[in-house]
């Protein structure tokens, strides 16, 4: 947020303003360019010059060169500058001048891109983390509380993403958070493109790589999203409920009944991870149980529907709280493809499996 209101809005609002400011004949007095050490052991330049020009039978001298005021070492505007004022000599030269206050002028009105890129990319990248954060903290500020009428007997009721046996799919909020992370990669490396281009040709080639990373992250989120439009979402109605250790883990998964074609090739795979996290802030996951196999698709009351069972060992651990960084996490995957052939996955986490011996009612 400080990039954002302390160099990219006055950065834009000082560019919108000199473009009204009106052309002025003027004399250079002296330029120079001046050098600092910045914090990664190289150089930030920053070109200085002083001019004197007339307003409205009035004197003025002006010193400010360009839209940006500080220093900084992005591309080679200062030197180019520094340049191109050696070459002005005692010719007079065009400043810019604010008739509202004749007293602010202006050598170059000209955008520098680069650096626009460089607080856009601060703005963007931790805008949007920032963004995506108060989302997220906004969705799970209720998650893994426990729930006021829950029953002893049955410690799923403890928590209320348990209390309903019918789970949702994540892939609509992934489709979303990829398409998003891949628009914001694209628009940094096309602006950057375009910067690179003022500055040199060899810029241009070093980006390319970045490029091709960029235009494979929109094809895969295009993809994501056409699965997606072409099943919608995929509810799972689990049977028993919930999962059962020493009985059977199923359930059945849903198709809204306008798909008049069901996926492909639909593969099931159940798995139990144990997930840590330590004092350091890392976080793993290490698989205790797993079995998949192929299932298919027939048609429901209410559309495609796909009914699947896997018995459990009755020596399995049971689910820890749902959303819990150390404990059991039980996880239903569907992996599939559409009927254009994009292969898609739906992912059903946080799964309440506990001791009940429990079978499917269709097994």
């Amino acid at each position: 947020m400080r990039v954002f209101a302390f160099n990219f809005m006055p950065m834009i609002v000082d560019w919108v303003k000199v473009q009204s400011w009106q052309p002025v004949q003027a004399s250079l007095i002296d330029h120079s360019i001046a050098y600092s050490r910045n914090g990664e052991g190289g150089f930030n330049y920053k070109v200085k010059a002083s001019y004197e020009y007339h307003y409205n039978n009035h004197k003025y001298i002006g010193k400010r060169v360009g839209i940006n005021r500080g220093s900084d070492n992005i591309g080679s505007y200062h030197k180019d500058m520094r340049n191109k004022l050696s070459r002005v000599g005692n010719k007079p030269m065009t400043v810019w001048v604010n008739p509202n206050d004749p007293s602010q002028a202006i050598i170059d009105r000209s955008f520098r891109y680069g650096v626009l890129l460089f607080y856009l990319f601060f703005v963007v990248l931790f805008g949007g983390i920032g963004f995506c954060g108060m989302y997220f903290v906004w969705k799970y500020s209720n998650a893994g509380k426990k729930s006021v009428n829950n029953d002893p007997e049955k410690p799923w009721t403890e928590y209320a993403e348990w209390l309903d046996p019918i789970k949702k799919d994540n892939q609509k909020t992934a489709n979303y958070v990829s398409l998003g992370l891949a628009l914001i990669w694209n628009f940094l490396i096309i602006g950057s493109f375009f910067a690179a281009i003022q500055e040199s040709w060899f810029y241009v080639i070093v980006l390319l790589p970045f490029i091709i990373i960029g235009i494979y992250l929109l094809y895969k989120s295009i993809e994501l999203l056409k699965s997606y439009r072409q099943t919608g979402l995929m509810p799972l109605s689990l049977d028993p409920f919930p999962g059962s250790i020493g009985g059977q883990l199923g359930g059945v998964i849903y198709i809204d009944k306008r798909f008049t074609i069901p996926p492909q090739n639909t593969r099931i795979e159940v798995k139990s991870l144990r997930k840590l996290h330590n004092d350091d802030d890392d976080s793993s996951e290490r698989k205790i149980w797993c079995k998949e196999a192929n299932f298919d698709w027939e048609m429901g009351e209410y559309g495609w529907q796909l009914r699947f069972y896997f018995d459990i060992p009755d020596d399995k651990p049971i689910s820890s709280p749902p959303l819990s960084s150390n404990g059991i996490e039980w996880k239903v995957i569907l992996k599939a493809e559409t009927k254009s052939g994009i292969k898609f996955e739906r992912s059903y986490d946080d799964i309440p499996v506990f001791a009940t011996g429990q079978n499917s009612s269709f097994n």
